[in-house]
């Protein structure tokens, strides 16, 4: 996504990146959750 690691952290607990824990440090984010979150910035994920 050309961006850090803290930023995309931000966006998953603003809500606005939809993302599953699967560990203490992993994340994980579903493809369709990118493709979401690139057609509507700004806007509540789902």
């Amino acid at each position: 996504m050309g961006c850090t690691p803290r930023h995309i952290r931000a966006l998953i607990a603003d809500g606005r990146l939809s993302a599953e824990r699967v560990g203490a440090r992993v994340w994980a984010i579903a493809p369709t959750a990118l493709d979401h979150y690139r057609r509507h910035r700004g806007e509540t994920a789902a």
